[in-house]
């Protein structure tokens, strides 16, 4: 929405994320931030603009004071009955309150989900994220950026064949965990939403955790046979979701699995409630 600023050159164009973080911050401040999480997660998938998060908490931060600084000027409005003075003034403290906040440094956790596909694991990647505040990146979104393809854009072909060629995959792995080392120095907590079935791959977000200090956990995704193979039927069908993994890709896909051998992990049924499968993950670490 432009509020009457097209007149204005300065104020028409600016830095998209001046406007993204507007919206977050604005969630923030209305104790929705999971929608927000939700949303720039969203927006990722579709732009694969992962250097927005370099500035986001600036311009967070340079919102909320705004605003901040708007309502101290309404609260010495003496046009105004006094209780709105008073309600403009707590007003103004929350905002400035939310841009301290933006300045809190806490230490990003790294995660990675693992297991076959269909078995929730985007599911649980996008409600963790919403429930602690993390970025999302997906392994799907990352292969059709690389391939120069929008994320909606299918990509069905064998298994190991095409675009899921074994080079192609490994590029994806390395692309994704130069992506997550520059979203845990921009000082948020990155979930990785692929499957990693081989163990070379899970070696990588290890060493990751291990180069820059950070906690890390894998979320093994399981889920009972049935259900995930109605799922993958249900997927196809639709062809809403941006996953390349169908039905008939699901008996080969178990063979080439790789049992996970690291101890950091946390094990999720999915065929449990999804809230019950996110407090499991939180009262874990």
């Amino acid at each position: 929405v432009l509020d009457c600023i097209e007149f204005n050159k300065r104020f028409r164009y600016a830095d998209v994320a001046a406007d993204v973080a507007f919206l977050l911050m604005d969630l923030d401040f209305r104790q929705a931030s999971s929608f927000g999480y939700y949303f720039i997660n969203a927006y990722l998938v579709q732009t694969d603009d992962f250097n927005l998060l370099s500035v986001l908490n600036f311009y967070k931060i340079y919102r909320a004071y705004v605003r901040g600084k708007i309502s101290s000027f309404e609260s010495e409005l003496k046009e105004i009955p006094l209780h709105q003075q008073v309600e403009a003034k707590e007003r103004a403290r929350r905002y400035f309150d939310l841009a301290y906040s933006y300045l809190s440094s806490k230490q990003p956790m790294l995660f990675a989900t693992t297991g076959l596909i269909g078995t929730g694991k985007s599911t649980i990647a996008n409600a963790l994220a919403a429930k602690i505040g993390a970025v999302v990146i997906r392994s799907d979104a990352v292969r059709k950026h690389l391939l120069g393809l929008r994320p909606k854009e299918h990509l069905y072909a064998p298994f190991g064949k095409g675009a899921y060629k074994s080079d192609i995959t490994h590029k994806v792995y390395e692309t994704i965990l130069c992506l997550a080392s520059d979203v845990l120095s921009y000082g948020f907590s990155v979930i990785i939403d692929a499957s990693f079935s081989r163990e070379k791959y899970r070696k990588m977000v290890v060493e990751l955790a291990h180069k820059v200090k950070c906690p890390y956990y894998f979320i093994l995704c399981q889920c009972n046979e049935e259900i995930i193979k109605a799922r993958l039927k249900e997927r196809e069908k639709k062809g809403k979701d941006i996953s390349n993994g169908y039905f008939q890709l699901l008996s080969t896909f178990k063979q080439y699995f790789e049992p996970l051998k690291e101890e950091k992990k946390i094990t999720v049924r999915t065929e449990q409630p999804l809230e019950r499968n996110i407090k499991k993950i939180l009262s874990s670490f």
